[in-house]
């Protein structure tokens, strides 16, 4: 499934923006191109639900263009608009699916810049780990 998020932002207010959001034990690809920004994102699914959890927060501080296979989604000021046609200067790997820029990601094949955002999974404590409950 190809779901990818551009917008018109600097990289570093992308990443925080962004960090908090990521799911349990997911991660996202952050690749920089001219003034765009493209976020690949692990939790990103043609659901416009999850889609929105990332770009709503995201169109604060700019104008997002989701694109979902073939279709296209415009998200301004934590809203939903509509999108005429879509923008002429989208990235072209913005139909790239998530594993494909992840695996171009780590053989170093996406522009200088590109980062890795992951949100790994609370460790369990020692307790939880071997099974015990807290009135043990």
């Amino acid at each position: 499934m190809s779901v990818s998020l551009h917008l018109k932002a600097k990289l570093e207010m992308v990443q925080n923006c962004l960090e908090p959001l990521l799911l349990s034990d997911s991660s996202a690809v952050l690749v920089p191109r001219l003034e765009w920004v493209s976020v690949y994102a692990e939790q990103l699914s043609d659901d416009i639900g999850d889609i929105e959890e990332l770009a709503l927060p995201l169109s604060e501080m700019s104008e997002v263009i989701a694109v979902v296979e073939e279709r296209v989604y415009r998200f301004v000021k934590g809203a939903l608009q509509n999108l005429e046609q879509t923008p002429n200067e989208l990235p072209k790997e913005a139909l790239a699916d998530f594993s494909t820029i992840q695996a171009l990601a780590q053989a170093g094949l996406l522009p200088i810049g590109t980062m890795t955002l992951e949100n790994e999974a609370e460790k369990p404590s020692l307790a939880e780990f071997f099974g015990r409950s807290q009135d043990e």
